[in-house]
């Protein structure tokens, strides 16, 4: 996931479930506001998947513009690589083009309380829940993010530029992606096919973090095998997650400070109203920190937009891209960098209670380089 420029969200599964059985299935378990939500994903969905084009007629086709045609080829070889290296069963995925003619394919709308980093949640049938929810109605989104703004949510609304249907469709490539940087490119088609792969219901930052870090070996393997130069600190993203993550401790620990600041049910207090102020301080510290700080990047103004706003939900969202990504990149190095091996490894870690599975993530996540064999050597037993 890149934030703004490549987030990496996927829709509910429910969408894809409801597209196969059908809306009068959808309308036995849910009332009229939830019903025109799912419709809506019909529709949507079913626009994408009925404008698209072969990429190979388009390779094969002269009109086709020549930068098109270049990334539909180099498309191609990043569906092989992922097979022979990855391992991951690509099925038809991205074999086809949308030209949506528009910059992002849904919006995505996330919330939190006033005082808390943790996220509301949306659920679905039969696939449990999540904490975003995409919308390809900007209007739809916009009236639910006011709805929850009315009960008192802080909220973040996005376009989104990719997204996976976790294997239910044959996701074709679109235009709002299609000419990324390259080797975000390469990353960001990893990343979706690794949704496909492998999915825990009810566990985002346990989904999303494991994308991430498939992406990230793909796109170093990747380099690696193209005689290109891997360097993950070079990464502008990264460089900003690692920049907001002693303010999100910080958050934390601020709301910590109030036994009731998880609830939205807020009274209007003499110390809720100090908390609110040295909630407003601090973001005003992030935001003067960051000026200073992107000076040393690449590129420096990539997330200005997504900063001029940063917000409760926005950091949370980092959460659930990189939360668990230290502790897979552990578990990778548990299994001899097998990438066949860690997925067992992942499945059964998914098959396991939530909270069993988070220790064991934690774990793995704080697990010291410097001390592996000593440190692995506690959890090898679990995935043997």
């Amino acid at each position: 996931m890149r934030i703004q420029q490549s987030p990496a969200y996927f829709l509910p599964t429910a969408m894809q479930y409801l597209m196969r059985l059908g809306l009068i299935v959808s309308c036995l378990w849910l009332g009229a506001c939830q019903t025109n939500y799912y419709t809506h994903l019909i529709k949507g969905q079913s626009k994408i998947l009925g404008d698209r084009q072969s990429i190979a007629s388009l390779i094969d086709e002269p009109k086709t513009q020549a930068l098109l045609k270049d990334r539909l080829i180099l498309t191609q070889e990043i569906i092989k690589f992922a097979q022979s290296e990855l391992q991951i069963t690509t099925d038809n995925k991205y074999t086809s083009y949308v030209n949506l003619q528009r910059p992002y394919v849904i919006m995505s709308l996330m919330a939190t309380p006033e005082f808390s980093l943790t996220p509301y949640t949306w659920c679905y049938p039969l696939i449990g829940c999540a904490s975003y929810r995409g919308y390809f109605s900007r209007k739809m989104a916009h009236t639910q993010q006011q709805a929850l703004q009315d009960q008192g949510y802080i909220t973040a609304l996005r376009g989104v530029s990719a997204y996976s249907t976790l294997g239910w469709f044959a996701d074709p490539l679109l235009s709002s992606f299609i000419f990324y940087d390259k080797n975000q490119y390469v990353e960001l088609l990893f990343h979706e096919l690794a949704h496909s792969q492998i999915y825990i219901g009810n566990d985002t930052a346990f989904n999303e973090s494991f994308a991430t870090f498939v992406g990230l070996v793909g796109l170093k393997q990747w380099q690696l095998a193209h005689g290109e130069v891997y360097n993950a600190k070079d990464d502008t993203w990264f460089k900003l997650v690692n920049f907001l993550q002693p303010y999100r401790l910080k958050l934390e620990a601020l709301y910590a400070s109030h036994p009731m600041t998880g609830s939205v049910e807020l009274k209007n207090n003499e110390a809720i109203e100090q908390m609110r102020q040295a909630k407003h301080a601090l973001y005003a510290e992030i935001k003067a920190a960051y000026a200073q700080e992107k000076l040393s990047w690449s590129k420096p103004r990539l997330y200005d937009q997504w900063m001029a706003s940063i917000n409760n939900p926005k950091m949370a969202s980092l959460a659930d891209y990189t939360q668990w990504v230290l502790a897979f990149e552990q578990l990778y190095v548990l299994n001899h960098a097998n990438i066949s091996d860690f997925y067992k490894s992942v499945e059964k870690l998914g098959n396991l209670p939530y909270d069993q599975r988070h220790v064991i993530l934690s774990q793995l996540g704080q697990s010291c380089w410097s001390h592996k064999a000593r440190s692995l050597s506690r959890f090898a037993q679990i995935f043997n």
